[in-house]
């Protein structure tokens, strides 16, 4: 199965879901020196350094790239919601970053 790693960081997540057996296809992260080590990490992973509320009407993702997409948790101030395969994140001062649902 194929995943997307949001707010992926160094990889550690991606490691974790290749390991069993998933292909992290495209990786997401702001931070350029972050992601570059991820992409000593994984170097098979399509990394796209930037910001994630530019990525949304880029044209970088596509229906059917993944089927799944993960993303790491950003700081102690943010909460994840999982609810079946609705995940809810959002800052604690209500700023919603990142809202993924299944229909």
């Amino acid at each position: 199965m194929n995943v997307i790693d949001l707010f992926s960081g160094a990889g550690g997540l991606s490691l974790g879901f290749m390991k069993d057996g998933y292909t992290v296809k495209k990786a997401v992260e702001f931070d350029e020196s972050i992601a570059n080590t991820y992409k000593m990490n994984h170097p098979e992973v399509d990394m796209i350094v930037d910001d994630i509320k530019n990525i949304d009407q880029s044209g970088m993702f596509h229906s059917g790239d993944a089927n799944v997409i993960i993303g790491g948790p950003l700081a102690k101030d943010f909460l994840w919601q999982v609810r079946g395969f609705v995940m809810v994140l959002w800052m604690t001062q209500g700023t919603i970053y990142l809202s993924i649902t299944s229909t």
